[in-house]
């Protein structure tokens, strides 16, 4: 064996896979000799460039008499290790020695991309010339619909002349006189469902690699045999874009009415929005809410009065006031002795504003007036606090506060009649306040 012999063998066991991986790919094929076997018990097979003799293989399983031939002496020594009847040379030659309706099939494997053109068409029409009436003639080859095939792989054999179009070979049959033919492509990868992603590389490489012409020689009887022919095989390049766009344009529905959904549910939900925020604005306008709103204040103060006690209370209320107010702007201090304590209650800024526009609205309504004097009369001790909040607003622009005096206390420079209207509101604010923290 020549070292270009050896080299091919060697290309060969690589590129093309294992003895079974090559059986399993003509599995395919085994439900149509089944039927030659069965239609002609006699039946002979010529297999044209047979290879290690994967096919010769195959039909010996089914019963029927193959015989290969092929040039490369390499390629022969599996066949003969196999004991399969192969020999040297020619297969085209050999075809031509062979009488008329003599065979009742006809193959050639990856043969015709190896040999011109005109070689091709003299194959065909020699076939139909030796085949029994339905006889086959079997033609497979790299399907150039595949991209990658058509771009890439089909080169990678340097004995491939040219890859030939499926349409353009499955004409060469029909032409000679076969009275029909079948276009089954083949070894493709598995099918997008409607769940897959929808992927460039479904186009460009799911396309079947190869694809065989199978024709049949006019005969009787033969409706089995294009019943098992008719079945559709493999997928070409326009279905696998036909499927990737399907996918696409699924995907896109889909898309679509996910987002009409959520714009549904948008407009739905800014209605309730703005349906509860009318609901609101009439609550909040309506004249018996605003006149329970005293009492719902009431009835908070009542609840953490409960919970945090009088003492409590007050000091958060104070702080809350503190907090409002901020710093800046006048101040109204009204300071408290008491066993050497220094009590100092103050107001300024927003709380003042905040009790002087509460006088102001109570004023201004007799209703509320009446409420807040009824809460008032049952209530003394809100009653002194309230006043003395409201009284200390009204003097806090009117009465700035100096600095401290010898006995500690501070002073109030004013007009004075404004001395004497501090003077007689302190007294009895400061009696109220010793009588408080006496009982405390």
């Amino acid at each position: 064996m020549s070292d270009a012999e050896g080299f091919y063998r060697a290309f060969e066991d690589r590129e093309r896979g294992s003895r079974e991986l090559v059986l399993s790919r003509l599995a395919v094929y085994r439900p149509l000799l089944e039927y030659l076997s069965a239609r002609y018990p006699e039946a002979r097979a010529l297999d044209v460039g047979c290879g290690r003799g994967e096919w010769l293989q195959l039909l010996q399983s089914v019963g029927i008499q193959g015989h290969g031939v092929d040039l490369d002496a390499g390629m022969l020594e599996a066949c003969r290790a196999a004991q399969l009847s192969v020999e040297q040379g020619d297969g085209l030659a050999w075809l031509a020695t062979q009488p008329d309706n003599s065979l009742a099939l006809i193959s050639a494997f990856h043969v015709v991309e190896h040999v011109p053109f005109a070689l091709v068409q003299q194959l065909a029409a020699e076939a139909h010339r030796v085949l029994l009436p339905g006889g086959l003639l079997i033609m497979e080859t790299p399907n150039p619909e595949n991209l990658s095939v058509g771009a890439h792989t089909f080169y990678l054999d340097p004995s491939h002349e040219r890859p030939l179009p499926p349409r353009l070979l499955q004409f060469v049959p029909e032409f000679v006189g076969f009275e029909r033919s079948w276009l089954w492509r083949l070894q493709e990868a598995e099918r997008l469902q409607p769940g897959d992603d929808p992927l460039l590389g479904s186009v460009l490489l799911a396309v079947s690699p190869d694809y065989a012409v199978i024709a049949r020689k006019a005969g009787e009887g033969l409706a089995e045999l294009d019943q098992l022919l008719d079945r559709p095989r493999g997928r070409g390049l326009e279905q696998a874009c036909s499927e990737y766009d399907g996918q696409h344009q699924r995907r896109y529905q889909q898309l679509a009415g996910q987002f009409e959904q959520l714009t549904q549910r948008l407009a739905q939900a800014e209605a309730e929005v703005q349906r509860h925020q009318q609901q609101l604005v009439g609550i909040t306008h309506s004249f018996g809410w605003l006149l329970k709103l005293p009492f719902r204040w009431l009835g908070l103060q009542r609840r953490l009065l409960r919970q945090y006690g009088l003492r409590g209370r007050g000091s958060a209320l104070l702080a809350r006031v503190r907090a409002l107010s901020g710093g800046g702007g006048s101040a109204l201090r009204l300071p408290f002795a008491d066993r050497g304590q220094r009590w100092v209650i103050g107001a300024r800024g927003f709380g003042r504003r905040l009790v002087r526009r509460a006088g102001a609205q109570v004023r201004r309504s007799q209703r509320l007036r009446q409420l807040v004097l009824a809460v008032l009369a049952r209530s003394p001790r809100l009653s002194v606090f309230c006043r003395r909040l409201y009284l200390r607003s009204q003097l806090s622009d009117s009465l700035p506060v100096a600095e401290q005096s010898g006995a500690g206390d501070r002073c109030w420079l004013a007009a004075p009649r404004a001395d004497a209207v501090h003077a007689q509101q302190r007294t009895p604010l400061e009696a109220h306040f010793h009588d408080y923290v006496e009982r405390k």
